[in-house]
Formats: structure tokens, sequence, C-alpha cells
């Protein structure tokens, strides 16, 4: 399998090959055929992989910087999940969750809008009522766990929050979750990103506190 052999070069040449005597520029090129090799065998390769295999990529992923997954990943999972929703979206899941689970640094707050429209993405499979919408439900609370923490952890959760609540309340049919099975769908991803934030000092509106706590 191509993830634990990636993990373990990763490992081996970085630190035997490279070790003290590699040049930035060396350590930057090696990461960037890892990276590549990574989204090839995940994403761009003609297939979607399995959450199984995606964990497989563990400690490779642990170790990713936030430049890499800006410019590398990000734009991948914004075009995979735009093009392709419905069969793409248990594997960007899976690698966000391996990211969480792992205790990353990484930062998606800037993606969750903008050009990637991770948060979009996520609000259109729980609306669209197919069997991808707990999977969508679990991306929307990885969105809010993956913020580096401090000021940016407090507008990413707040921006999830918000689209969540809004989407409960609207009477615009385009927007609002209107069957039980969307509602609940929310509802879970809100009960989840509650329980994640009640040790910590975000800050929610009152609409948001009833219907988080």
């Amino acid at each position: 399998d191509v993830g634990p052999a990636l993990s373990l070069l990763d490992g081996i040449v970085t630190t035997l090959n490279y070790g003290a005597s590699a040049t930035s520029d060396e350590v930057k090129k090696w990461r960037e055929e890892m990276l590549q090799l990574f989204l090839r065998s995940t994403l761009t390769g003609g297939r979607f992989a399995p959450s199984v295999e995606i964990r497989m990529f563990g400690i490779f992923l642990s170790s990713m910087t936030q430049g890499e997954f800006d410019k590398f990943i990000a734009p991948v999972l914004g075009l995979k999940l735009r093009a392709n929703p419905d069969s793409s979206i248990g594997t960007s899941n899976a690698l966000l969750s391996v990211l969480v689970d792992s205790g990353s640094d990484i930062d998606v707050t800037v993606h969750l809008e903008g050009e990637t429209k991770l948060l979009a993405t996520g609000m259109r499979q729980i609306r669209s009522d197919k069997e991808m919408g707990t999977v969508a439900s679990s991306f929307l609370v990885s969105l809010t766990l993956l913020t580096g923490g401090g000021s940016k952890s407090s507008t990413a959760v707040s921006t999830v929050v918000r689209s969540l609540t809004d989407a409960l309340v609207s009477a615009k049919p385009a927007h609002a979750f209107s069957t039980p099975g969307q509602r609940l769908l929310a509802y879970q991803a809100l009960k989840q990103i509650g329980s994640n934030q009640l040790n910590n000092a975000t800050e929610f509106s009152d609409k948001e506190k009833e219907l988080l706590f």
C-alpha cells in the first residue's frame, strides 16, 4: 500500500539521507514530490480513496505544514468537492479527520469560504438528502477543529455554526434545511460542535446558544 510506504519514506529519507546536510530547497522539493504522490493516490488519480487508506497516510499527514496544505491540498479538495461532491466528500472528510486526530496545527479558516468553499460544499451535501449526508455533517465538525486556535478558532466555529443555524431557521427553500433528515444532520453537527467548545472561550449569539446548548 502506498500510504504506509509514503509515511515510512518520509521519515527515513528525510532523516537519514537529507539529515543536517540537506538544503532547504532539497527538503522542499522532496516534500512536494511526496504531496503529489499522496494526491495521486487519493484524490487526483482517477479514484477517491476510502477512509481506511487515508488513515494509512497518518504519519505523513501529521507532518504537513500550513503552506503545504494551502498550496497543494486545499485547492484540490475544493476542486474535487465542487466537481464530484458525492464521491469525494468521504475522502475529504477522512483527510480532515486524520489531521484532527493527529493534533495538526493546520488552519482551514481561510478555506471555509473564498475560492475553496469547503463550508458551502458541506452544507450542500446535507441539503442533498443523499447517503453521504452523515459524512458531510462530520466534515463540517472537522472544519471547526482545524483552526489553529485563538481568535481564528472563534471565527471559524462561529462561521460554521451561523451557517447551520441560518439554514435551520430560514424560510427560503433554497437555503433552508427543510426535511427531517436534513435537520437531524444539522443538529447532530451542532451538538458535536457545542460539545467540543464547552471548555473554550468561544462567544456565540443568543440564537446560536439556544440551538447549541
